[in-house]
């Protein structure tokens, strides 16, 4: 097998199946410049040279080189194929501003050059025009920002013996800890790494650098991402805030920010109003909102923006108690006949722009329905955003 060949020749890579040593460090400072890289273990896809990318100073972590790869590359490493042991990999990765296409960050724990038998563990899917990235085997994750112009850690640390991984990008763990290694992809593979993978899948010109993997003494998986997902912002549309902050509103633990009532010139604006906006699939999102009042005669809204029509849909309308009452808004999720409706549109067209990683918007208005017992009224928001689920519930 060409794995096999290459590994006896390598002085940094050990590829035993069984080896509890192997491990490869490249900071790619020692090869010329321009030289396609077809060493100490890269190769291209299928053996494929030209597919290896090549030696570059353009872009560097640690001086002087680093690895750029572009368009038609597609670089992979066996790196030792481990199947037993805790592992940590890291590199350095550099998007330029402008860069088009969608670079991947890619493992495999099963690979042959024809791909009869391929199996992915990590696919994380850098969409370069759109400025996000995101998890292909997760996809109740939200949608990030990208970084453009400064090097990245891309973090993957894997428990064989377990069959787990987390992974983190720039210090963000995407996704639970201790996802199950071998099947992330849905199709039943091996608890074991086969290859490393930058592909570029017709990016132009991104870079890597200090690429290390190493076998450790404990498996730190980390505390995985929050269940609920931090809006990308979160408005004061009116009210006035007493206590507490915007990350007081993101899991239920019983720190809430509390909010009094603001100047309304009518009756049905509401004294109290949030909006809270997100980058998430809203196939496996609901909104969800834990709060509860100082005293009765309170209720709330709970109001969703259609961008085809421009305008606010009422989904949930609850009655506020003195307990910290939750409720869970399932619209976006039992409704797909009307779900683009609720996707970010710039265009106009009543598509989804971002038909995987969405941007959606919620309104929550608190207000008097009945008789209030002190004024101004108070209401405590312990919790207000976008929860993730692994799968939907089933239609009504």
């Amino acid at each position: 097998m060409v794995r096999t060949t290459l590994c006896m020749a390598l002085a940094l890579l050990f590829c035993n199946a069984n080896t509890t040593n192997a491990q490869l460090t490249d900071n790619f400072d020692s090869y010329p410049v321009g030289d396609e890289l077809f060493q100490n273990g890269w190769e291209g896809w299928g053996g494929v040279t030209a597919a290896a990318g090549r030696v570059s100073n353009a872009q560097a972590f640690s001086a002087p080189n680093s690895l750029a790869l572009e368009f038609n590359d597609d670089a992979i490493n066996p790196m030792g194929t481990p199947n037993s042991g805790c592992w940590e990999f890291t590199c350095q990765m550099y998007i330029p501003s402008g860069t088009t296409g969608m670079p991947y960050f890619i493992m495999l724990n099963d690979y042959d050059p024809a791909c009869l038998m391929c199996v992915w563990s990590v696919q994380i899917q850098f969409d370069a025009e759109n400025g996000l990235f995101f998890d292909d085997f997760n996809p109740t994750m939200a949608c990030t920002e990208m970084l453009f112009d400064q090097w990245f850690e891309i973090r993957v640390v894997m428990d064989f013996d377990n069959d787990v991984m987390s992974q983190w990008v720039d210090g963000q763990q995407l996704g639970a800890a201790g996802q199950t290694w071998s099947d992330r992809s849905g199709t039943a593979g091996a608890a074991e790494l086969s290859i490393l993978d930058l592909f570029s899948n017709g990016a132009s010109t991104f870079f890597v650098d200090d690429v290390n993997f190493v076998s450790t003494t404990t498996c730190d998986l980390g505390p995985g991402a929050p269940t609920t997902a931090g809006a990308d912002t979160t408005q004061v549309f009116r009210g006035i805030q007493t206590s507490g902050s915007d990350a007081d509103m993101t899991m239920s633990d019983d720190t809430a920010a509390t909010f009094n009532p603001g100047f309304t010139i009518n009756n049905t604006e509401a004294p109290v109003w949030m909006i809270y906006e997100a980058n998430i699939n809203p196939f496996l999102a609901d909104f969800i909102v834990e709060s509860n009042a100082g005293t009765p005669g309170l209720s709330y809204t709970v109001e969703l923006f259609d961008y085809v029509l421009g305008d606010w849909e009422e989904v949930a309308v609850e009655s506020e108690t003195f307990n910290m009452d939750s409720v869970t808004v399932h619209t976006l999720i039992n409704n797909p006949g009307v779900q683009d409706h609720f996707n970010f549109d710039v265009d106009g067209d009543g598509n989804a722009d971002f038909p995987f990683c969405p941007q959606v918007r919620s309104r929550v208005g608190w207000r008097q329905t009945g008789f209030t017992i002190n004024f101004p009224w108070e209401v405590r928001i312990d919790q207000a955003g976008w929860q993730l689920t692994v799968n939907p519930p089933p239609a009504p």
